[in-house]
This record gives structure tokens, sequence and C-alpha cells, in this order.
């Protein structure tokens, strides 16, 4: 052995180490646990909010839904809505004989 060397002194020496270690560990264990409640917590959040959103959305699309069956009958048929100028008198004698020949070419 060599003088003044006491391997008592080295072990105490590593079991302070060890501690030390350990305490460390203990703390970066528990700001990873606070961490984990912080983001469990937005999780909740942001699902509760998601799903007040697909409903809001359905709601409105069911608003929009029945907007829209009230206001089919409203609309005007194709037959209304034809342009009859065409069929004015003094028009025909010239429109009829141009859409005739653009028929027939």
């Amino acid at each position: 052995m060599e003088q003044g060397y006491d391997p008592r002194d080295s072990s105490h020496a590593t079991v302070g180490q060890l501690a030390a270690e350990v305490q460390q560990l203990s703390i970066a264990t528990n700001q990873l646990f606070v961490t984990s409640q912080d983001l469990v917590a937005s999780n909740k959040k942001l699902t509760i909010q998601t799903q007040e959103a697909d409903e809001a959305i359905e709601s409105l699309k069911q608003g929009l839904s029945e907007l829209s069956d009230q206001t089919k009958p409203l609309k005007k048929p194709q037959a209304v809505t034809k342009n009859i100028s065409n069929e004015h008198p003094k028009l025909k004698p010239i429109i009829h004989p141009i859409f005739y020949e653009s028929i027939q070419r």
C-alpha cells in the first residue's frame, strides 16, 4: 500500500459523486414530470377546443343546408331566364338567317 493513501477516502468520494448524480437525476426527473403534466393539460385543452370547433362547423353546415333548402324555391327556373331578345319580330329576319348559316357550316 502507498503511504498516505486510504481506500476509504476514495470510496467516500465515489459515494459523494454518486449521491450528487442521483440528486441531479431526481431534479431532472421532477422537471420532466412537471413538463409532462403541462403537456397533458395543454393536450386536454386542445382536444376540447377541437371538439367545440367541430361542433360549430357541423352547426354551420346544417344552418347553410337549411338556408339552401329554403332558397331553392326562390331561384328562377332556366326557362324564365332565357334571353328572348332574339325572338323580337324585327330581329327575327336578321338573327335567324345568321344562326342557320352558322349551323350549316
